[in-house]
């Protein structure tokens, strides 16, 4: 629930126009670079089979 809520804060406050700079702006490629990186990380990681 965490990712999700700081996922959706980030989509929020990168959209909102505050200021004149934004670091990511709207294709959100630092934040899809994140989402691979763990989608790498937790692709190679599997539950165990009882």
């Amino acid at each position: 629930m965490i990712f999700g809520i700081i996922l959706t804060v980030w989509i929020v406050f990168k959209s909102v126009p505050i200021g004149v700079y934004k670091f990511d702006p709207y294709p959100f490629i630092l934040m899809n670079l994140n989402l691979s990186c763990i989608a790498a990380l937790q692709a190679t990681v599997k539950p165990p089979i009882h």
